[in-house]
């Protein structure tokens, strides 16, 4: 990673040297993240960290020590490895303002999957913060996560840190492109503009239950946490990432008759059944008897704390909250998928100030460990793994905290997975094989399949499916299978070779090829669709969008009249959603025939005579308005 101080980073570290946010830059503006708000984000990281005790620790991707700083001071061993050297080189040069021993510090140059001469067992916490967003893919994190609790002694903790969550991934793009969108924007273009953009993902984004299905992998870790990230900011940290807590060693899991045993608090009842049942299932995996639902049971924040501050249960969780820091982006996907009335983007905002002035904008869920410290509670607060519960999370709040750590952490919140068969059954993994085929839960059969709420049977055969996704085989039965790391994350590799592929292309193409015959728009494909007979199934392929192609060059929205209009001439002859100033004709797509028609209506728009030559010579909205300026005034 490459540290450029921008100028508010710069001041930020000229007034402290252990706190250099350069490149920390903001997914909506390009601009650098707050200093304030970076400054709560280490904060918040740092508390979280020191909570589990951590004496001999091992952080991967230090950086320039935002973190080390911090909670090295508290160990006896702090040893932290980045590959780049320009990061270490700033913490040696600085080691000054360290406020322990740094003969504790071991710095170590290396990638993250480089632990030699760290033998197993070495440390109790290994961090890793910030960091598994700029691995390659699941695959090396797996290596990594594989080898890193092998260097864990029992009882010890792994730190994976702001973790971008996948199952927020569409709502992360539309939020993005909402704030740069133009208000006449219609739906279908501002849909197109989100598919596009995700495809365009250049960093490794993981489901929550990623860390579940890794805890089948490597039974040495005992338990998983996994926790939204605390702050009042609304920020893309806050609202897109968690924490995961990886417990080593520890067998404190309650039996299945310990949780059926937990109390209700005093003269409460359940609308359903929730006792028994380990793991994520019905409402959102959350189990036991003192789990509540928010939604269906219209609990208010006044009710909870009656009963922290008057009833006192020893434990309670609520599932199913609304998120606020989600409101809008909820409503953006609802829209996305057809609800409402709203054409453009413009109607859309109308839609979503009326919202937001009413009620139920959902809670914040700092609310709940500001309550939670100030009755004597400790509070988890979870993603859910339940179907339609993207703008939901779910809390749990313990007010011992001698309680058995497995009874206190264990139910949802750490979530179990039991041996087989599960109570309630687990959502349908997407995709699981036997017999060499791939089936559906309606028995059809296929390469790929959706995702379904019930359990499928195969064969005569009752396929309870796992928190992981398990591909099973004739010869290798279901609860054996390999597990499917991919359906967890994205391919960050997709869209990074994507955005270099098709300029690329273009370029190669317009040398070899007359201008005519250079494709106008390229798609890309993970595959090529195919027939029973192999061939490939033309009717299969996906139209291509009507966005902007990749471009070497960056959007920049055209600002006067003259390149607004011709903007819009070049998007309606070329048949795209967007242009930018700095693009050029061809490069969108354009050639000599198109170019035609481009002079054409620009003639019929001033009035007069365009000199062709003019267009090849100017073949960007920037040159092209420069050169009308200059030469050519609109007629009134």
């Amino acid at each position: 990673m490459a540290y450029e101080c921008k100028c508010g980073a710069l001041e930020a570290l000229e007034a402290d040297p252990t706190f250099n946010i350069s490149g920390w830059n903001d997914s909506y503006t390009g601009a650098l993240v707050p200093a304030d708000q970076v400054r709560e984000w280490v904060d918040t990281t740092v508390a979280r960290i020191l909570a589990l005790g951590p004496d001999r620790v091992l952080e991967i991707g230090c950086g320039t020590g935002l973190l080390l700083f911090r909670v090295a001071p508290h160990c006896s061993y702090y040893c932290a490895s980045d590959i780049a050297p320009n990061a270490l080189c700033h913490i040696m040069t600085h080691k000054d303002h360290f406020a322990g021993d740094w003969s504790v510090i071991d710095l170590r140059e290396g990638a993250a999957d480089d632990f030699d001469g760290l033998d197993p067992g070495t440390f109790d916490t290994v961090v890793i913060n910030s960091v598994v967003q700029l691995f390659p893919s699941i695959h090396y994190l797996v290596d990594v996560l594989e080898k890193v609790v092998d260097r864990v002694k029992p009882g010890g903790t792994v730190f994976v840190g702001d973790v971008r969550n996948h199952t927020l991934l569409e709502a992360f793009h539309a939020s993005i492109q909402w704030h740069q969108a133009p208000g006449i924007l219609s739906r279908a273009k501002f849909r197109r503009r989100v598919q596009r953009s995700m495809v365009q993902e250049s960093q490794l984004v993981i489901d929550p239950a990623f860390f579940t299905a890794l805890q089948r992998h490597l039974p040495a870790i005992s338990q998983v946490e996994i926790q939204l990230r605390r702050g009042d900011y609304s920020n893309e940290m806050n609202r897109f990432r968690y924490d995961a807590i990886l417990h080593i060693g520890k067998d404190t899991a309650p039996s299945r008759e310990d949780v059926a045993k937990a109390p209700l608090p005093p003269g409460e009842s359940l609308p359903r059944a929730q006792r028994g049942g380990l793991g994520r299932g019905d409402q959102g995996g959350k189990i036991g008897a003192c789990w509540r639902d928010w939604q269906d049971e219209g609990l208010t924040q006044a009710w909870v704390r009656k009963q922290l501050t008057e009833v006192q249960p020893e434990t309670l969780g609520i599932a199913r909250i609304p998120n606020a820091r989600l409101t809008e982006e909820m409503h953006l996907l609802a829209w996305l998928k057809g609800a409402g009335d709203a054409g453009t983007v413009s109607e859309l905002q109308q839609t979503l100030d009326s919202a937001a002035s009413g009620s139920g904008a959902g809670i914040e869920p700092e609310t709940w460990w500001c309550l939670a410290e100030e009755t004597g509670y400790t509070a988890y607060v979870d993603w859910p793994s339940g179907p339609d519960t993207r703008g939901c999370y779910d809390v749990w709040l313990q007010r011992d905290p001698t309680l058995p750590e497995g009874v206190a952490k264990g139910i949802g919140l750490y979530p179990l997975i039991p041996s087989p068969p599960f109570d309630p059954p687990l959502p349908l993994p997407r995709t699981y094989r036997w017999g060499g085929a791939s089936r559906d839960a309606a028995g059809a059969t296929g390469d790929r399949c959706g995702a379904s709420p019930s359990p499928a049977r195969g064969e005569g055969l009752l396929l309870h499916p796992l928190p992981a996704r398990f591909a099973a085989t004739g010869d290798d039965v279901w609860n054996r299978g390999a597990i499917v790391w991919t359906d967890y994350a994205n391919n960050p590799l997709q869209g990074q070779v994507a955005s270099q592929l098709e300029p690329a292309l273009r370029r190669y193409l317009k040398e070899q090829l007359p201008d005519y015959m250079v494709p106008a728009l390229f798609v890309t494909l993970d595959e090529l669709p195919l027939t029973p007979n192999g061939k490939v199934d033309r009717k299969a392929l996906p139209a291509p969008a009507k966005t902007r192609p990749r471009l070497a060059t960056g959007w920049v929205e055209p600002r006067s009249g003259i390149e607004r209009q011709v903007a819009t001439i070049w998007q309606q002859v070329l048949g795209l959603d967007a242009v930018g100033t700095l693009d050029n004709f061809f490069e969108l797509g354009g050639n000599s025939l198109l170019l035609t028609l481009v002079h054409h209506r620009l003639e019929e728009w001033f009035d007069r005579e365009v000199p062709m030559v003019a267009l090849f010579q100017y073949p960007t909205i920037q040159a092209l308005a420069r050169y009308f300026s200059a030469s050519h005034a609109p007629a009134s």
